[in-house]
């Protein structure tokens, strides 16, 4: 589907016809974060740069609360965390950004695109504390 015939129905349609026949690559970049739920479908650019501002920022202090209670030593926020390494670790390797360089986790835990990986899980766990991080999350997460 083509971002012309999406403009032109309400989101549950666009919703459909996107399930039904794709979405246009040059398409993808306007409609992922309206499906996802991160823009509305009216929103202008300006309000949702504001948004996105707005999300890094409060991203960045879930990252800096991260690195707090892990400083703190507590044993479960580093068993937590050693959960989610091992998967960091172990997420889709074919992935450009997450292809390994050395046998060694802690030498490829350095990687640019598997410390990113490392702080998202980590915010969402100290985001969502109920349910923190299952195993698999990582892989799910990867592609994004």
């Amino acid at each position: 589907v083509d971002d012309h015939r999406l403009v032109d129905c309400n989101l549950s349609l666009a919703k459909q016809l996107i399930l039904a026949a794709g979405l246009h690559p040059n398409a993808r970049r306007k409609w992922w974060p309206i499906l996802l739920g991160l823009r509305g479908a009216s929103q202008t650019e300006a309000d949702y740069q504001t948004r996105l501002a707005d999300g890094e920022e409060e991203y960045w202090e879930l990252v800096e609360q991260a690195d707090e209670l892990y400083e703190a030593g507590e044993a479960a926020t580093h068993d937590l965390y050693r959960r989610i390494d091992k998967d960091v670790y172990r997420c889709d390797r074919q992935l450009p950004m997450f292809s390994p360089h050395t046998a060694d986790p802690e030498c490829d835990l350095q990687l640019p695109g598997l410390q990113s990986l490392r702080r998202i899980l980590r915010a969402h766990a100290i985001l969502d504390p109920e349910l923190e991080y299952a195993q698999g999350m990582a892989d799910l997460t990867s592609p994004f």
